[in-house]
């Protein structure tokens, strides 16, 4: 059975966006159940962000600590690397990446699966 998982970017280049998706549609598409959404969504688990929008006023009105976040932050000195939930941009090999989602997803999976249980 696939687990649907909800994704949404925000406030990043479409080139950055597209690279994305391609990875995750490629590493996890087999097990869960893709969904791109937006960030309004109220079945949003994983939110892909730009570092420079992290503090803009209606994104303080989601409850992020429900969420899985990962802040993207151009610097090239450490590209592709994740370091306290910021991915480094430019995705020169995309391993850290797909660890990190790999881990959310998985924790997303069991929380599921505990409340469904009960």
């Amino acid at each position: 059975m696939k687990h649907p998982i909800y994704i949404s970017f925000f406030g990043l280049g479409l080139s950055v966006i597209r690279e994305l998706k391609n990875i995750i549609s490629q590493q996890f598409s087999f097990h869960h159940d893709i969904h791109w959404t937006n960030i309004a969504d109220k079945k949003l688990q994983v939110l892909l962000i730009n570092d420079d929008y992290v503090d803009v006023s209606h994104l303080k009105t989601l409850d992020l600590s429900k969420l899985a976040v990962l802040k993207l932050y151009k610097d090239d000195s450490r590209a592709g690397q994740i370091l306290d939930d910021i991915l480094y941009l430019p995705l020169k090999a995309p391993d850290q990446f797909i660890t990190w989602l790999n881990k959310q997803l998985d924790s997303t999976v069991q929380s599921i699966s505990r409340c469904t249980s009960n």
